[in-house]
């Protein structure tokens, strides 16, 4: 009886052995395949980055969205590159090469099918608008808007941009999203309780959260893998929604989005009738209503009900692309920008020149902006004073790693970061290099600052670039301070290079940029000063980088 007792005693004991040896050789395969991943792609191998967060920054460097502590996020001011630039206050250019926001004119807001995804910045229902009236159009659009960030957008530039009329745009789909606290980003949302809004701020979810363990241990999973490399990478490339948005990409705050809707509409009825300004609200749907539907879905049916009450005119595009719909569907398809799998995207050209066209009648209904009574849409438009252009005064944050070299901050010997960031090459041949992009700053003078010291190798080459891609370079030797400068004669580029008492080496660059938009390339050299070269961990170290204006 003794033994048996002892027996069945040690076999829980030994059960705990065993899935403690499992975790552990799992643990240490695990760590075996991470090293293995990390010696082949060169990267760091007992860095405790997290990969997925670094690669999450990089696409927000890369994004022409700006965060935003009231509206969430808005556009980019002085964006610039091919079809696509903006103004100051994160205006879409018109494609007429405004020198900056004109007043005075019609201010349009909604999300991305008034800003104009999928077309060039002259195909814009705003920019055929504006050609058809003969009037500025402010193209004040934001891809991913809710219609409660429409109205803010709306009530915030209404004083700014001092329109005679205002166009909201709305697509249905805007309507769900004012239900949500998170939309992709933490955005603002509005509760109403007997008809009184209460306006929560971008990142309070008192109305929606994680509630399930599901959720949380999803949360908890996804932040202790993206502390791999290896599975960022796979997981990246497999699974980018469920890897990049991860349980928080979208909360729903239980609110009514056409209730909430039609209350703020009533608050920016308010705004509009006491400055005077023709009001009209302007439904947007996407090319797949059109094909499961003979009216409009209900809750934008709900929010057309209450817009006139709100004291705005309509302007509906559902019937008439219904009819066209109904009438040759090959055609429909034209007035959209094509998608695989017979989905729709973005309203194409011609459909953003029957919004334009729709808009425009119903505009000179109401007797303001006929051509003939307006000043030029580019010559004569008073101009807003341009808000205060922006200068980065310490760039190293905002600088991006990529597949062939990383940047990282250095640690100290409290394991805080130094202030200093180390550059590394990694991986095959290739050019080695990292960047701070989509630097928001209009065209003209400007100065790139950078202080960078020797690590592994002595050659490095900065880069200030505009959104047109116009480029004035430097190679420095870290050894000696010489600068090898390369430039337009038009961009008057100047280049200096100053040995420091610490031994560090402060290089400026100076240049005329003619387009908007900047983009910083900090790039190392092989020894014999080749761009492209098999790297073996050449590195430097930086400690400065900031780009000014008018300097």
């Amino acid at each position: 009886m003794t033994t048996a007792r002892r027996t069945a005693g040690r076999a829980p004991a030994r059960i705990l052995i065993r899935v403690g040896l499992v975790i552990v050789s799992s643990l240490m395969a695990i760590a075996a395949v991470e090293g293995a991943y990390r010696a082949w792609r060169g990267l760091p191998i007992f860095s405790g980055a997290n990969w997925r967060t670094q690669r999450i920054q990089a696409l927000q460097v890369e994004s022409p969205a700006l965060l935003d502590s009231r509206l969430g996020w808005t556009m980019r001011p002085w964006v610039g590159g091919p079809g696509f630039n903006t103004l100051d206050l994160g205006i879409r250019s018109n494609g007429l090469d405004e020198p900056g926001v004109r007043v005075g004119g019609v201010l349009a807001v909604g999300d991305s099918f008034t800003a104009g995804s999928d077309v060039v910045d002259s195909e814009t229902w705003p920019a055929h608008l504006e050609r058809i009236l003969g009037t500025p159009v402010v193209n004040a659009g934001v891809g991913g808007y809710g219609t409660d960030q429409i109205i803010m957008r709306a009530e915030q530039l209404l004083p700014l941009v001092r329109p005679h009329t205002l166009v909201v745009g709305f697509l249905d789909d805007d309507i769900a999203r004012a239900e949500y606290s998170v939309y992709g980003q933490p955005k603002p949302y509005y509760g109403l309780d007997n008809g009184v809004l209460t306006e929560h701020r971008p990142g309070d979810l008192q109305g929606g959260g994680l509630r399930s363990a599901w959720d949380r241990a999803r949360r908890s999973s996804v932040r202790a893998l993206g502390h791999s490399a290896a599975a960022d990478a796979v997981l990246a490339k497999l699974a980018p929604q469920l890897w990049f948005l991860s349980p928080e990409g979208y909360i729903h705050a239980e609110v009514d989005g056409p209730a909430v809707t039609c209350a703020l509409l009533d608050r920016l009825g308010r705004q509009t009738r006491s400055s005077d300004v023709h009001a009209l609200v302007f439904m947007q749907y996407g090319g797949l209503v059109y094909t499961r539907t003979e009216t409009p879905p209900p809750p934008a049916d709900r929010v057309l009900a209450c817009v006139k009450r709100a004291g705005f005119d309509v302007v509906d595009q559902f019937e008439p692309l219904k009819a066209v719909y109904r009438r040759d569907r090959s055609a429909f398809s034209a007035y959209y920008a094509p998608v695989k799998n017979g989905l729709y995207g973005h309203m194409s050209s011609l459909g953003n020149l029957n919004a334009a066209e729709l808009l425009a009648t119903a505009i000179r209904r109401g007797g303001t902006a006929t051509a003939s009574s307006t000043a030029s849409a580019t010559g004569n438009a008073p101009l807003l004073p341009r808000s205060e252009v922006p200068t980065y005064p310490e760039l190293l944050a905002r600088v991006a790693s990529t597949s062939h070299a990383t940047f990282e901050a250095i640690a100290g010997g409290d394991r805080r970061p130094t202030g200093v960031y180390r550059l590394v090459a990694r991986g095959a041949g290739g050019e080695h290099y990292v960047a701070a992009s989509s630097l928001g700053s209009p065209p003209g003078r400007h100065t790139l600052t950078a202080e960078v010291a020797s690590d592994s190798t002595n050659r490095v080459r900065l880069q200030l670039l505009d959104g047109r891609s116009s480029v004035a370079l430097a190679d420095v030797d870290l050894n000696t301070a010489e600068t090898v400068t390369q430039a337009r004669e038009s961009l008057h580029a100047t280049v200096h290079a100053t040995r420091m008492s610490d031994g560090w080496i402060r290089v400026t660059i100076t240049a005329d940029l003619p387009a908007p938009g900047r983009t910083i390339i900090v790039q190392l050299l092989s020894k014999d000063g080749q761009t492209g070269f098999e790297a073996h961990g050449e590195s430097i170290r930086v400690r400065v980088l900031r780009l000014e204006h008018g300097v």
